[in-house]
């Protein structure tokens, strides 16, 4: 069974209510599988918008697609896989 739904609270509450992908506040955040399924430290927040944008690509392969079929600078894809790097080391809340 998923662990997800249970600890989707404190992954959106570490990522400060907001979308780690593109740094937004999010209404309805989603909580969004960066590497592997229901591992806590592989999970970030993301708005619906970017969830659907980045689908099942790992964020190395989401940023290349941002680059390439977006028009982003390799700097804007570097700060990305930062963003989402220093979430990933954050501790979940209690």
């Amino acid at each position: 069974m998923s662990s997800t739904p249970r600890i989707a609270p404190r992954i959106v509450e570490r990522d400060d209510y907001a979308c780690v992908y593109f740094c937004r506040s999010v209404d309805d955040p989603r909580v969004e599988l960066s590497v592997d399924p229901d591992v806590a430290t592989n999970l970030v927040t993301a708005c619906a918008r970017c969830n659907s944008l980045k689908r099942h690509m790992d964020v190395d392969v989401f940023t290349l697609y941002l680059r390439r079929g977006h028009g982003w600078t390799a700097e804007e894809a570097r700060d990305l896989k930062r963003r989402v790097r220093n979430a990933l080391r954050r501790k979940l809340p209690e």
